[in-house]
């Protein structure tokens, strides 16, 4: 008797393998159904579905459906059908088949659930709670054990105007100094790394995306006066462009909500605003944001040398910004270099070492990174460079070892969150 192999035992590559024998057997060598099912002892119904229908066989490996699985996904994970369907490789009714036979609840439709929510939610109801005894909307979402967004988007659908959000706030929000020296290293930060959104009428959030300790410290620094400094982890995006392989990595997402005295952070600035460009004390206090943003001191020997290379640069594709440092650096009696680079970049560089000092004990940074490799360079000014290359090359370890440790936080705490 023929035995029939059973092709979801196989993996999806001899599956594939077989296939195309078969299909190679019918169309180039005339075998019919019957001779290819005994040569390759596989079901005359499956090959005739290949040759005749046109299907392919399955890219997946057998599934083993378990109790066990199935309750971790659907019920612990609250994972839809659709999306335990993608994971497994297999359909929905397959999913729902195996709910079935293992005695698991299945959850009502999303429809049901809409409607359901409808005959909750009415707007005498809503505005009973929301308008008169003034509950909050996570208190009405606990209250029916609905989501906050389900809540909301009825408020919406019944023409239920928001409260004011200084009403619903969690956090207290001081307004901003006012300091023009501060909101001058704040606009320079803007224009480097900072992310700001006008979230409502009353609150905007400022935010960055950071593998660095020292940039988590900085936001703290600035802004714990103002708001509540939030960090949370951020996984690796999906799709990346090749250039940008190295930058796929666990991250953490900064941010804190803040009221609308901070508006002018909302435009990013293209050039330096002329009143920072009249005042050489703003102006430095920008030149400090967007250094601790986008700059980095560079200290470097060439072979058989003995003298040590100091370099303050900027790279960035601000080429307004850039431009108007460059100008402002003259007109203050330094030398900086303007380099277009190939790739889009613009680069300004201050190399000459009287320069270099005057200028880096000026700027008055926050970057802790920055103010410890100023300090290193200070300590190193008229050494030799092979009395401190080791020094210099422990301080570049040190930077590198705390931000693959930073990396490490934001994967354990990513993972273990979801």
């Amino acid at each position: 008797m023929l035995e029939i192999k059973n092709l979801m035992d196989l993996e999806p590559e001899e599956r594939m393998k077989l296939y195309n024998e078969a299909m190679l057997l019918h169309q180039k060598f005339g075998f019919g159904i019957i001779k290819i099912s005994k040569k390759l002892q596989i079901s005359p119904s499956t090959i005739y579905g290949w040759v005749y229908k046109g299907c392919k066989p399955s890219k997946h490996k057998r599934v083993k459906f378990t109790k066990k699985l199935l309750e971790k996904l659907y019920v612990k994970n609250q994972l839809s059908l659709r999306k335990i369907s993608e994971i497994l490789g297999v359909d929905e009714r397959t999913v729902r088949y195996w709910l079935m036979k293992f005695g698991i609840p299945t959850r009502p439709s999303m429809i049901l659930l809409g409607r359901l929510r409808d005959r909750i939610l009415t707007k005498k109801r809503l505005i009973t709670l929301y308008v008169k005894r003034q509950r909050t909307i996570r208190e009405i979402a606990e209250k029916y054990g609905l989501s906050y967004e389900a809540v909301r988007q009825r408020l919406l659908k019944h023409g239920i105007k928001r409260r004011d959000v200084q009403f619903r706030t969690k956090y207290s929000k001081a307004p901003f100094s006012g300091d023009p020296i501060e909101a001058s290293y704040l606009l320079g930060l803007r224009a480097g790394d900072l992310t700001v959104n006008k979230r409502s009428s009353k609150r905007i959030r400022i935010s960055v995306s950071t593998t660095h300790p020292a940039m988590i410290e900085l936001m703290h620094a600035l802004f714990d006066k103002y708001g509540k400094v939030m960090v949370i982890p951020r996984k690796p995006p999906q799709r990346f462009k090749k250039r940008f392989l190295k930058a796929r990595t666990y991250s953490w997402e900064v941010y804190v909500d803040v009221n609308s005295t901070f508006d002018f952070l909302i435009e990013k600035p293209k050039t330096i605003p002329s009143e920072i460009m009249r005042d050489v004390n703003k102006f430095l206090a920008f030149f400090a944001g967007y250094f601790d943003a986008e700059g980095y001191v560079k200290l470097s020997s060439k072979p058989m040398r003995k003298c040590i290379y100091f370099i303050l640069r900027v790279k960035s594709k601000d080429k307004g910004i850039l431009d108007d440092l460059y100008q402002k650096l003259k007109e203050i009696n330094y030398n900086p270099i303007l380099s277009t680079l190939s790739s889009g970049f613009t680069e300004l560089s201050i190399t000459h070492k009287n320069e270099f000092f005057d200028l880096l004990q000026k700027l008055p940074l926050h970057h802790r990174e920055k103010i410890e490799v100023r300090d290193l360079a200070l300590w190193i000014k008229d050494k030799k460079w092979a009395d401190v290359v080791k020094l210099v090359r422990n301080f570049r370890q040190k930077i590198k070892e705390e931000r693959a440790q930073c990396i490490r936080e934001a994967k354990l705490k990513w993972l273990s969150s979801h």
